[in-house]
């Protein structure tokens, strides 16, 4: 018996109805539109100086992970500089916006992290995200799933010198990365932009090489 993904995903849905919970929904949606902002601001203001972290007083039972605190409290510091990009109905469009010229925006979400802050299984968040897609006016979509970052060894050859003649390399090298015990670890989202291709082509164009 074969299933196309609208079939598949209505039979997951059901079978994990007890775990798909409206809360869970809640904060999966907050992370995603955090993370998005976060992104956007980036962009809007790419000299922008990252706020101090703030400790906050968390009760034995309180359940609130540190990393989104943060993130709603960065948001509500530069909500001042991202409302002029609201259109009148309250919404920001990507292609309205001059600095990124583009109708959709790559951002990545850590898998463990999401576990960890809804508590739930992998194939579960999985579903959920492809439920919010379904819904009417979705402004996001599920692209792939990808190691966040790349780690880039060198022996015989320094990046300078393979930058010189490999575009890739060249648009590594234009990231600024860092070595670290002779590794370069760089940002699967920002190698795809500077590049100008899709985050699931990354991979493809590494095996390449």
């Amino acid at each position: 018996m074969f299933l196309n993904n609208d079939d598949f995903y209505q039979l997951r849905r059901i079978t994990l109805s007890d775990l798909l919970d409206s809360q869970s929904g809640f904060r999966l949606t907050n992370r995603v539109i955090a993370h998005a902002k976060r992104e956007l601001y980036k962009v809007i203001k790419p000299d922008s100086v990252a706020s101090k972290k703030r400790k906050r007083k968390v009760a034995d039972d309180d359940e609130v992970d540190p990393e989104d605190y943060q993130a709603l409290m960065d948001l509500f510091e530069n909500e001042e500089d991202l409302k002029p990009y609201y259109n009148d109905k309250g919404r920001i469009r990507l292609d309205e916006v001059p600095e990124v010229q583009a109708s959709s925006m790559y951002i990545a979400l850590e898998c463990k992290e999401l576990l960890t802050l809804l508590d739930l299984k992998k194939e579960v968040v999985m579903t959920m995200l492809n439920q919010l897609e379904q819904v009417e006016g979705s402004f996001f979509r599920v692209d792939s799933i990808l190691p966040a970052s790349i780690g880039i060894r060198f022996h015989k050859q320094t990046l300078e010198e393979i930058a010189a003649t490999d575009k890739f390399f060249r648009c590594v090298l234009s990231l600024s990365p860092k070595a670290h015990q002779g590794v370069y670890r760089i940002q699967t989202v920002k190698i795809a932009q500077a590049l100008g291709c899709k985050p699931y082509n990354i991979p493809r164009i590494l095996y390449q090489i």
